[in-house]
C-alpha cells in the first residue's frame, strides 16, 4: 500500500518491502491493530519480566479512563515523565490513546526544571512514574490546574482508543 509520508523511505526498501508497508492512519489505529493481532506474544520485557501485548493494552486502557475520568480532553497536552521502563510505555499509550499528546521529559530533570517544562510547553497534566514522585512537589504546589497523575493509576471504567482523524496523527 502506497502511503504519502511513507513514500521517502521507498529508496531504502526493496518493492516487495515496500509493499508490506501498512498505512494505519493513526497512532490509535495502529495500536489498536497491534494488541488485537499480537495479543499473546510479549511487547516488553523489563526488569525480567514479560508483558504480554493484552496486558499492555489492559493496562494503558486502564490509565487512559483513569486520564478521561479526570476531565481531561482529547487534544490536550499531557507532560510524561518516566525512565526508560515499562511504566513509560504503558503511559504513553494511556496518553496518546486518550487523544492527547504526549510530551516526554527526560527523567533527569530536576524539580525547577520539571515545572518550567509544564509551563513551557502548556501541559494539562503530569503522568509521572511512582518512583520520580518527588520531583512533583515544587510543580504541583505551583500548579493547583494541574493535573499530577501516576503512571499507575488505574479507572475500572472503559473508555475506548481515541479515534484521531488522520491528520491529527
Amino acid at each position: 500500500m502506497l502511503i504519502e509520508s511513507a513514500d521517502r523511505f521507498r529508496k531504502y526498501t526493496s518493492p516487495e518491502e515496500f509493499e508490506k508497508i501498512i498505512d494505519y492512519g493513526t497512532i490509535c489505529n495502529m495500536w489498536k491493530h497491534c494488541a488485537r493481532e499480537y495479543a499473546a506474544l510479549p511487547a516488553i520485557n523489563y526488569a525480567d519480566e514479560l508483558y504480554s501485548y493484552a496486558q499492555l493494552d489492559e493496562d494503558a486502557a486502564a490509565l487512559r479512563s483513569y486520564i478521561r475520568q479526570a476531565g481531561i480532553e482529547p487534544g490536550s497536552r499531557i507532560a510524561l515523565l518516566s525512565t526508560n521502563s515499562y511504566a513509560f510505555v504503558k503511559a504513553f499509550l494511556g496518553i496518546v490513546t486518550a487523544g492527547c499528546t504526549a510530551v516526554v521529559l527526560p527523567a533527569q530533570l530536576d524539580e525547577t526544571a520539571l515545572f518550567g517544562c509544564i509551563m513551557k510547553f502548556n501541559a494539562s497534566a503530569l503522568v509521572y512514574e511512582d518512583a520520580l514522585e518527588e520531583k512533583t512537589g515544587f510543580a504541583s504546589a505551583r500548579l493547583p490546574h494541574i493535573k499530577f497523575i501516576s503512571a499507575e493509576s488505574k479507572d475500572e471504567g472503559f473508555v475506548p482508543v481515541y479515534e484521531a482523524d488522520e491528520k491529527d496523527g
